[in-house]
């Protein structure tokens, strides 16, 4: 895919925080559809393990929230740092 000047109408950053034993939801404000993710290691704590996209709720307008929820593997505790373009 290739990507014209504008194509992304911003990047967002969030750190999370696995927690290892339930979800962990972010809220988005503007989050589409086709947002999106690339998530990285900032902190490794605990077991480190997956921690993967489990759920994504677009926003209905640019001027309301989404949400992304990860969940982790029992026992990560890691700090990571997201990237969103959405």
């Amino acid at each position: 895919m290739l990507f014209g000047s504008g194509d992304f109408k911003r990047m967002k950053f969030a750190t999370v925080t696995a927690n290892g034993t339930t979800p962990v939801n972010v809220t988005v404000k503007g989050l589409q559809a086709d947002s999106f993710y690339d998530i990285k290691v900032n902190t490794v704590s605990g077991t480190i393990g997956a921690f993967l996209l489990t759920g994504k709720t677009p926003a209905t307008s640019s001027n309301s929230n989404g949400t992304i929820q990860f969940t982790s593997t029992a026992g990560n505790t890691s700090v990571y740092d997201l990237y969103i373009l959405i």
